[in-house]
């Protein structure tokens, strides 16, 4: 999934003074220290479990088609879309200082 396309959803791939970083972390070794938000998606299927995608990266087409496909993906997209609109709507404002 490009960048373009992976912002789609949240309506976010037109509006360029806006970061979203996405990003695979494992809890044992903390949360990424610059997070704002984090969303666990480990119920979402897991290509790194599939031996014909576990040499791939979150790069690769065939490992978004792998998570799109799960029943759940879309769902969570349509929420967390949700979440972003009700929440955020204001985010240019709320930007924190690097």
């Amino acid at each position: 999934m490009t960048r373009a396309g992976s912002l789609r959803p949240f309506g976010l791939d037109r509006t360029p003074d806006l970061g979203v970083f996405v990003t695979s972390f494992s809890y044992r070794k903390g949360l990424p220290r610059d997070a704002d938000l984090v969303f666990d998606v480990r119920f979402l299927r897991n290509p790194h479990w599939d031996p014909d995608l576990r040499p791939s990266t979150g790069q690769d087409r065939q490992v978004a088609a792998y998570i799109e496909a799960d029943p759940e993906c879309a769902p969570f997209i349509e929420r967390l879309t949700g979440f972003w609109r009700r929440y955020c709507p204001d985010t240019e404002w709320r930007a924190k200082a690097i």
